[in-house]
């Protein structure tokens, strides 16, 4: 646990080489958790985010932005997405190298659905440059 100004104590996820790796990388990267771990994990890791953060919702209609966009975007609960919605994210990733970074978030590990091909394996290589498996 480490305190912040205010003398709230907050867990620590992520240790310092992770972030490390994170910040000098600014490769795309994995969280696996729980939503409240992930939370925390994306609480740490935000600073150091290559590009202005923006949050790309799977739960209803996938919508993403144009692939010229410079940002950090962060794709909650990947393990969700339909086989069309996982080929448009690899597509959309394919059309925007060096201008994006994805930090997604699954709250169970994603290689037992690649194993079943349930997941695209293409997907899961490029999202998981960095994985970060989160536990109490």
């Amino acid at each position: 646990m480490i305190g912040d100004r205010l003398g709230h104590l907050t867990p620590v996820l992520l240790d310092l080489d992770d972030i490390d790796n994170f910040a000098t990388s600014h490769a795309n990267c994995l969280l696996i958790g729980p939503d409240p771990l992930v939370d925390d994990a994306l609480t740490q890791l935000t600073p150091y985010f290559k590009y202005p953060p923006a949050l790309i919702s799977v739960r209803h209609r996938l919508d993403l932005p144009s692939p010229s966009s410079e940002a950090t975007f962060v794709l909650r609960n990947v393990g969700t997405l339909t086989s069309s919605q996982q080929a448009a994210v690899a597509s959309w990733l394919q059309s925007a190298p060096g201008r994006v970074q994805v930090v997604s978030t699954a709250p169970t590990p994603l290689w037992p659905a690649v194993q079943d091909r349930s997941f695209l394996a293409s997907l899961y290589y490029r999202l998981n440059t960095l994985t970060f498996p989160l536990v109490d």
